[in-house]
């Protein structure tokens, strides 16, 4: 209302601001865990990072299908430059 817009950074500021915690704040580090852990994370290493199960989840899917993603097209490569 009121011709407000926000943007995905105002909503994720917001969600700092007032400590609601609805995204965790994913690390260079966090992220390769993920990958190393596939589409199933190992939920008892998370257990007291404070990343919400769904964000986890979604993190997990995402990391998984980037990782899939980054081996077809290796092997598209592969197959061109043959």
């Amino acid at each position: 209302r009121g011709g407000h817009t926000l943007t995905p950074e105002d909503i994720v500021e917001a969600d700092r601001s007032f400590g609601t915690r609805l995204f965790h704040q994913w690390s260079p580090e966090d992220y390769a865990r993920i990958r190393a852990d596939g589409k199933i994370p190992t939920l008892a290493s998370w257990a007291n990072t404070g990343a919400a199960l769904d964000d986890l989840m979604t993190q997990a899917a995402l990391q998984s299908f980037t990782v899939d993603q980054e081996a077809l097209d290796a092997r598209l490569r592969s197959i061109g430059a043959a």
